[in-house]
């Protein structure tokens, strides 16, 4: 619990300072960092440790950053959602196959989130500052975090009813319902400071609480799946990469197309 705290305090302040440069870029190299990871760490999955260079996140990175320079937007976003939902169908297939190629198509489940993300930061890019604190991106990590919190402290004190044991044999019914809570209220509060439409806050709130957790269970799954305890041992306390972000990858994707698609008051400046 103590190594799992001091990592995250050491993390956190870097996510947000990240997330709130005003300059897209370093998302967008953090992003890059990760997707690299998790790459190594799905290929873990299957027992292979030397997969060579990451072609699949590589490309994606590459085409869609061009691409998002020249027409950012809604629509490469929802292209991003596509190829997302692609790659959930498939990662499972290379769990069972163990192909080389099904590995890069799977990369689809957590690079096209990471790169919504980035493109979204693109949009309400600020020219001619250092920082900016509301950032739109934070209404969609930050009700998480607090979901996850909350899920934690619940389920371990209140937690008597399992959830999806033969997945997830910790998470507790409680647990969840805390979790939903969590995200939905930390939603409203981000979204009033942001001066975001309730609708869309508190539906950021709910995709976070319901699709994060289905991601969660999907992951966990996976790993059942592949005999694993974690998806790596990068992040001291935490597992690997993909075991810290699960909840994001599945959520992230469709918050940043309704922001993208119902709120655009603060794009192009």
């Amino acid at each position: 619990m103590k190594t799992r705290a001091i990592t995250a305090l050491i993390l956190i302040p870097v996510v947000l300072a990240v997330m709130m440069s005003a300059n897209p870029w370093p998302l967008f190299i953090l992003a890059a960092l990760l997707s690299g990871i998790c790459y190594w760490e799905l290929a873990s999955f299957v027992g292979w440790r030397k997969t060579g260079f990451p072609f699949g996140p590589a490309v994606l990175f590459v085409g869609f950053c061009l691409y998002a320079w020249y027409a950012p937007g809604f629509t490469p976003v929802l292209q991003l959602v596509g190829l997302w939902i692609l790659g959930l169908l498939v990662v499972p297939s290379f769990i069972a196959r163990r192909s080389r190629i099904l590995l890069e198509v799977s990369t689809c489940w957590f690079v096209c989130p990471l790169l919504a993300l980035c493109i979204l930061q693109a949009m309400y890019f600020s020219n001619g500052s250092w920082w900016e604190f509301k950032n739109p991106l934070l209404i969609i990590v930050l009700p998480i975090w607090t979901g996850d919190t909350l899920a934690y402290l619940v389920g371990k004190r209140f937690g008597k009813h399992l959830l999806a044991p033969k997945m997830s044999p910790k998470k507790t019914v409680e647990g969840a319902v805390a979790n939903l809570v969590g995200c939905v209220l930390g939603a409203i509060v981000i979204g009033i400071w942001l001066g975001m439409p309730m609708w869309i806050a508190a539906t950021c709130g709910l995709i976070g609480g319901t699709f994060g957790q289905a991601g969660d269970l999907f992951e966990s799954g996976l790993k059942r799946s592949a005999s694993l305890k974690d998806a790596g041992s990068i992040l001291p306390g935490h597992g690997g990469v993909l075991d810290r972000i699960d909840s994001l990858l599945a959520a992230a994707p469709l918050e940043a197309l309704l922001l993208a698609g119902f709120w655009p008051v603060h794009l192009s400046r």
